[in-house]
């Protein structure tokens, strides 16, 4: 009998031990920067062993519903781009944006006060930000963000879209 009552403590305590704990002090910042978080992705160009550029995209849709309900077509991403070599700071301007197959042409250089910046986790002096906005496509579930530069040197990163 008694170890019938030990098991049965033992089983209890290990559910209450994988339990989730709620955070009672967490800040609505600290929420909001944790979402921010999961959304953002980072990838580089490379060229064999030399990184040519560094990338991170944050889905803003994802983050702020209200944001996201201004204009109900668009997708809209902030990415941030820093190209580490002195020598090679054109590559800004030669890197060309596609989601989903689509070529970006209309995209606009965020200034390091734009209020759009707060959604992000990190804003850093050295790299430049981009906000970019695609119309939605209904067929998909998924976006494919890609960058590619002038020689031939591309990366994709993917968000799933719509899960909230």
């Amino acid at each position: 009998m008694n170890k019938k009552i030990l098991y049965l403590i033992l089983i209890s305590f290990l559910f209450v031990g994988c339990s989730q704990k709620i955070n009672k002090y967490a800040k609505q910042s600290d929420i909001f920067h944790e979402a921010a978080m999961t959304e953002t992705k980072n990838t580089s160009i490379k060229d064999g062993l030399i990184t040519k550029a560094y990338i991170t995209v944050t889905y803003l849709n994802q983050i702020n519903q209200k944001l996201a309900q201004e204009n109900k077509n668009l997708e809209k991403f902030i990415v941030n781009i820093y190209v580490p070599s002195e020598e090679r700071q054109e590559l800004y301007k030669e890197i060309a944006f596609v989601v989903n197959d689509n070529v970006i042409e209309n995209i606009k250089e965020l200034k390091k006060d734009n209020k759009l910046l707060k959604f992000i986790p990190v804003v850093t002096p050295w790299s430049k930000y981009y906000l970019l906005e695609v119309i939605k496509e209904k067929r998909n579930k998924n976006i494919a963000v890609s960058f590619s530069t002038s020689e031939n040197n591309s990366t994709t990163l993917n968000f799933v879209k719509d899960y909230l």
